[in-house]
């Protein structure tokens, strides 16, 4: 059986500056057929809105 590697960002452990920048490069470098798993702390709608 494979091994599914977990791709997870916590961005609770950046400073609110980071977030956006930090999430935006990540999501950048998901290939297909990867998955990307956002951990955060506040509403994601400006995230969204961006």
């Amino acid at each position: 059986m494979n091994a599914i590697e977990e791709n997870i960002l916590n961005v609770t452990l950046l400073g609110p500056r980071a977030k956006h920048p930090t999430i935006f490069k990540r999501f950048e470098e998901v290939r297909p057929g990867e998955n990307l798993i956002i951990h955060n702390d506040h509403d994601p709608k400006p995230l969204y809105y961006q």
